[in-house]
Formats: C-alpha cells, structure tokens, sequence
C-alpha cells in the first residue's frame, strides 16, 4: 500500500468522525448513520469494527440492545446500567454500540430518551440534562473514543503492509536469483519456511520489532508480530514452484489463505496478511475487493491482504511475449479454502 493511501483512509476516517462531532443536532443521526455505514464497508476497518462488535458487552449485558428496543416499545422508564469498561477495547466496543445504535435510530420522537439513555450507559450519570448536553457528551465520549480506537488501529496495520510492498519491490528488482537460491537452503530450513525466514530478517531490518510464536492451535505461523499495544499482526508465507499447473497454484493460494484466517481466528485478529513467493510465469490475477487503493479477500470473516513477489527468472520484455495470467474464480477459489478448512477440522477431531 501506497504511504498516501494509508493516509488518505486516515484523512477520511477523520472528515466522517468531525462531521459527526461538529454538525448540527437535526444532522447528527444521519451522520452517524453515514459514519458507520462507511466503516462496514471499508478494508481496514470492517474487520476491526466486526470484531469490536463480536466482544462481550461490559458484564456480559449489553444495555445499549436494551435500550434500544424499549425506547422503540415506547417505555418510559427502563431498566439499564452503566456500561463502564477497563480496557480501550471494551470501551471502545461500547462506543461503537452506541453509536451504531444512533445509527440505527428511525423514530424522531424519541430522540431525546435515547439520547438520555446511551449518555447514562455511557457515563453512568443519571442526572437529568437537556438534550444539547446529553448530544455534546455523546460527541464527547462516543464518537471521540472510537475515534481513537480506530485510528490507533489503522497505524500497526497499514506500516506493516507498507513493508510488505517495499519488500516486494525489493524482491523483484533485486533478489530474485538470491531468493531462488533461499528456497534451497537457508538457515537449516527449504522452501517456503527458508523464504519466510527472508521475510522475517526483512522486517527485523526495517526497525519493527516482532516476536515468532513457535505455536497456535492451527499450527506455526510464519511471522507473529506484536505492536505496542500487545496486539498480534499474522503473515503467513506460500511458495510456488516453477513447474506448478494452474490447478496447484490455486490450491496453494487458497491453503494460505486458510491459514491466515485460522491464525487470525486462534489470536483474536480481525486481519492478516499472505505473502506468496511465485516462481512460475503464470500471473495470478485473485478476485480481491478494493477499497480506498487497498486490497484484500475476506475470507470467514477475516481480510487477508495478500501480497504477491515475483521471483521467476523472467527473460527480458523483449523476449518474454505476452505475460501468461491465471484468472483465479472468486467462488472456485473460496471452494478450495474450505476444503481446506473440513480436513483441518478432520484431522483435528480424528
């Protein structure tokens, strides 16, 4: 991903939130509305809200459901409680309920009660206040927290694909007979793990500091990374070779892909990444979706952001001819990981 573009989703992630912030209390629904839809749809930040989304309310009640749907029944006094969290996730869990739950919001005349009420979920403070007030502290702590959260988000993520693109760069302009070289031996390792091994001494240089776990529950992930707020990023490694068929390097795409996304599911992550090492003329052309410059496949509810390195000895554009592309089928494809995914699950429970 292009440094800019990182920017530019940091850019709009902040116009959607200060137009919340800032427009006028007839707007503020609507701009809510527009702020959450937005999210859902976007690279970065949809697995991110999803998974915001899939953590326990704060004592396991979610209050912000039950307000909603009573203020909607027409009660005039209901019973809720305050939804304090201890960490930035679970509070920023909340304030994406909230908002989401203004979002949702389609019944102008009771405005003021929801708004009364998400102010108390989110505070704690019961005290009647006008309805100006209660909009401001929920602009104040709602909006503003899941802000953050996001933003802080977006910086872990988005470097380390920046890193995964200069590597490629790096790659394919000067190391492909080196790396032809790597996949027959590097430190005691062949193959794909001795190019992972690449990979790892690549980000290590780059200043980021990592840590390899040697295991999950689905198996050893090649690169375990963790950014200064604990939180795990996962690549995973694929090589093919040069006398793979098309129908092979479909399958070992989509084994990464499933891999990824188990490794994701095993550490929490919304996200991962698949980097995959092609030594073979044929140019997968993959069925990812594009949002904002960046791309990506969503498998089971995780993005897999997959970056693809050349290393084929590729003769000169004057003799090469016309490049051979592979067109890979979105639903072939998704077919193939969960294959993958039934004998994972096979071999597990045999």
């Amino acid at each position: 991903m292009d440094p800019t573009l990182i920017q530019r989703s940091r850019y709009v992630l902040k116009a959607r939130v200060r137009r919340a912030q800032t427009c006028p209390e007839q707007l503020f629904f609507s701009a809510c509305r527009h702020l959450v839809d937005w999210l859902n749809n976007h690279a970065i930040f949809a697995p991110i809200v999803a998974s915001l989304r899939s953590r326990l309310p704060v004592g396991g009640v979610d209050y912000v459901r039950i307000a909603l749907a009573d203020v909607r029944a027409g009660k005039g006094k209901i019973k809720i409680e305050p939804q304090i969290a201890s960490t930035l996730e679970d509070h920023a869990a909340v304030c994406l309920s909230v908002v989401s739950a203004l979002a949702e919001w389609d019944q102008p005349e009771g405005n003021r009660s929801i708004v009364h009420f998400l102010q108390f979920i989110l505070t704690g403070n019961d005290r009647p206040s006008k309805y100006d007030e209660g909009l401001e502290l929920i602009r104040d702590v709602a909006v503003a927290g899941l802000y953050e959260y996001l933003d802080e988000q977006i910086d872990a993520r988005n470097a380390l694909y920046s890193v995964l693109l200069k590597y490629r760069t790096r790659c394919e302009w000067f190391r492909r007979e080196r790396l032809r070289a790597v996949v027959r031996g590097l430190e005691g390792k062949k193959g794909e793990r001795a190019l992972a091994v690449d990979l790892q001494e690549y980000i290590f240089n780059q200043g980021v500091e990592f840590s390899i776990e040697p295991q999950s529950a689905s198996g050893e992930v090649d690169l375990l990374l963790r950014d200064v707020d604990g939180r795990f990023l996962v690549i995973d490694a694929k090589y093919v070779a040069a006398d793979a068929p098309p129908s092979e390097v479909k399958r070992k795409i989509a084994e990464g892909l499933h891999q990824v996304s188990r490794y994701c599911s095993d550490y929490g992550q919304p996200s991962g990444f698949l980097v995959v090492f092609l030594d073979t003329s044929l140019t997968p052309r993959l069925p990812l979706e594009e949002t904002d410059g960046l791309r990506y496949l969503r498998v089971k509810g995780t993005n897999v952001f997959v970056v693809q390195v050349s290393i084929y000895d590729a003769p000169s554009a004057s003799k090469s001819g016309k490049a051979q592309e592979l067109m890979v089928d979105r639903e072939e494809l998704l077919k193939l990981v969960t294959e993958f995914s039934t004998e994972a699950a096979s071999v597990s429970t045999g």
